[in-house]
């Protein structure tokens, strides 16, 4: 489970959890916690595609055939909000233009008049 976890293979990772899960429930804390490590450890990246690689693994995981329980389900939801909240910020443009000393772009393009007149 964590050589295929390790290797971003969450297709097959998903389907051995959910078959292990069927055979023995009991192992649900095991291959949840699993999961939810890979998660969190992709979700520390600073890179995209690392974090849209942490999103992937939660969609396989919620579409397990045999779930992995609503602690584990309840523990992804709230990672994939941080992990979506995150990509969001680092698509977005912060603040917009600035001059070469740092100060953003002048409210005003046009030069003030003396005497109010323009």
């Amino acid at each position: 489970m964590r050589a295929l976890l390790g290797s971003d293979n969450f297709g097959e990772a998903t389907a051995f959890a959910s078959r292990t899960l069927h055979e023995d429930p009991g192992k649900r804390s095991t291959m949840g916690s699993l999961i939810r490590s890979r998660v969190e450890e992709l979700a520390q990246s600073q890179q995209a595609d690392q974090l849209k690689k942490a999103l992937a693994l939660i969609d396989q995981a919620k579409q397990m055939n045999t779930p992995l329980g609503e602690l584990y389900t309840e523990q992804l939801e709230d990672l994939r909000r941080q992990i979506d909240k995150r990509l969001s910020s680092m698509t977005q443009p912060q603040g917009g233009p600035r001059s070469a000393n740092g100060v953003g772009a002048p409210s005003a393009t046009r030069p003030a008049v003396a005497g109010g007149e323009g």
